[in-house]
């Protein structure tokens, strides 16, 4: 089996072949709910590309390490990327990286593979775009799905 190369130095986002043709691609920060980070959100771009150039893949199932599928963006210990500009104010700041976040889930639409959500716990705020995204969810027992966007007064993506 091979794993797809995709540069990945904090190991949030892992990429493993489960079977010759199947990829697994899980959200790898369970002590967050695997809550996203500007860099997994790049992490997560450069995975979709390279299983997308992907000739011998068939099918990409996406899923959450531990309890959580994805809780969203990480509030807590959320970063700017470092291309938003440094003089960029807070508003402007939120917007370039809503309008990077948007495209996330039409890149992972593109695919040539179907995209399958396993969702084994929380989705919400993109881990809930992510999971409605997919081509098919199959949801445990434990999955809740949250758009937490309509809460807030912001679009959900």
């Amino acid at each position: 089996m091979h794993d797809v190369a995709v540069p990945d130095t904090a190991g949030d986002v892992l990429v493993e072949r489960v079977a010759p043709e199947i990829a697994l691609l899980t959200l790898n920060r369970p002590h967050h709910l695997n809550a996203l980070t500007a860099d997994m959100i790049d992490r997560l771009f450069d995975a979709f590309a390279a299983l997308g150039r992907d000739t011998t893949c068939r099918a990409v199932i996406v899923t959450g390490a531990g309890r959580g599928f994805c809780a969203g963006d990480d509030v807590v210990d959320y970063q700017p990327p470092s291309w938003v500009p440094a003089d960029a104010g807070d508003v402007q700041s939120n917007m370039l990286q809503q309008k990077h976040l948007a495209t996330l889930v039409p890149r992972m639409r593109a695919l040539p593979q179907p995209v399958i959500a396993a969702v084994n716990g929380p989705a919400a705020g993109a881990g809930y775009a992510i999971a409605l995204g997919a081509h098919l969810r199959v949801a445990a027992e434990s999955a809740v799905f949250a758009n937490a966007f309509v809460k807030t007064g912001a679009s959900g993506c």
